[in-house]
């Protein structure tokens, strides 16, 4: 097995089921798995980045330890504030709701546990955005169904 698989397999289950998550807001198709100093479309749009991984239990079980990063980041003045709470709100309802069991649905991956860290909102000037920034981690391994 690739271990880089590891990180495109837990970015793949997070677009899968946060798109789903965000499908009645602003955001409803605009979530990028990438590093987020890529030029993007117009906000407001979220990125998923899974930044690195290891192995937990090993070697060769294939558990990994995934930190990822979600970024919701949405213009100033283009994105009213009951549209930047909807986004937060469908982030945060994603986060806090069985979300192991959930990325455990999506083909060739497996989540053992996911740990909310850090969600914090922050103004962006050189983008000219509020961006709403989650840390988690996942548990997790690619698997072949």
């Amino acid at each position: 097995m690739i271990t880089n698989s590891v990180l495109v397999a837990a970015e793949n289950a997070i677009y899968t089921k946060l798109l789903a998550a965000v499908a009645g807001t602003v955001c409803k198709s605009q979530i990028y798995i990438s590093d987020e100093d890529m030029i993007k479309e117009p906000m407001p749009y979220i990125i998923v980045h899974a930044e690195s991984y290891e192995e937990v239990i090993g070697p060769g079980i294939g558990i990994f330890k995934v930190p990822v990063r979600l970024i919701f980041r949405s213009h100033v003045k283009e994105t009213s504030t009951n549209q930047r709470t909807d986004v937060v709100n469908a982030i945060n309802n994603f986060a806090y709701a069985t979300p192991a069991v959930t990325l455990s649905t999506v083909s060739g991956f497996h989540c053992h546990g996911f740990e909310p860290s850090t969600g914090s909102m922050v103004i962006d000037s050189e983008h000219k955005a509020y961006c709403y920034e989650v840390e988690f981690t996942l548990h997790c391994m690619p698997s072949d169904g």
